[in-house]
């Protein structure tokens, strides 16, 4: 809630370096890259940052265009490519190396939540909680639609995860 970032050791508990700083807001998710090198952050001053995992030296300006609170931040499966969900219920897509968007934002339908996730071999996935539960499944890049329509026992979803054979699926 501080607006900072810290990463610990869990062999030792102790912080690896200093506090990662830039956000103006607080920081909600993070996620590192499927190699390790770059660790991404959302934050409700509407930005997502990138950094070195190793050093904690940002790269790069923070990725701008969100139109709300991010909630939500992950990498594509080869890390190539960075998305972030917001309040809004939009999902932007940029494009790691330049910081750059890709295509259009993905408007996730009105009264609805969205979050986006990822599994090894698949693309990245935009995942849209609606009304009374139902859960949606959508390609990020091409917001194309797939699978079943879900629906949680609950009337509502808040997060989910991927099962490495969603691949074979799409």
């Amino acid at each position: 809630m501080d607006t900072t970032v810290r990463l610990w050791d869990t062999t030792t508990g102790q912080p690896i370096g200093e506090p990662l700083t830039g956000h103006t807001g607080h920081v909600l998710r993070m996620a590192f890259s499927p190699d390790g090198r770059f660790l991404a952050t959302s934050s409700r001053d509407w930005t997502v940052r990138l950094w070195e995992s190793a050093t904690g030296r940002r790269v790069g300006e923070p990725l701008t265009g969100n139109t709300n609170t991010v909630w939500e931040v992950e990498f594509s499966p080869d890390g190539s490519q960075l998305a972030a969900a917001d309040e809004d219920g939009s999902v932007l897509l940029w494009d790691r190396a330049t910081g750059r968007l890709v295509g259009h934002p993905l408007m996730g339908p009105a009264d609805s939540r969205v979050a986006v996730a990822r599994s090894s071999g698949s693309p990245l996935v935009a995942v849209e909680f609606g009304e009374g539960g139902v859960v949606r499944l959508r390609d990020v890049a091409t917001g194309q639609q797939f699978g079943r329509l879900l629906k949680t026992h609950t009337g509502h979803a808040v997060y989910i995860a991927l099962s490495p054979r969603i691949r074979r699926r799409m």
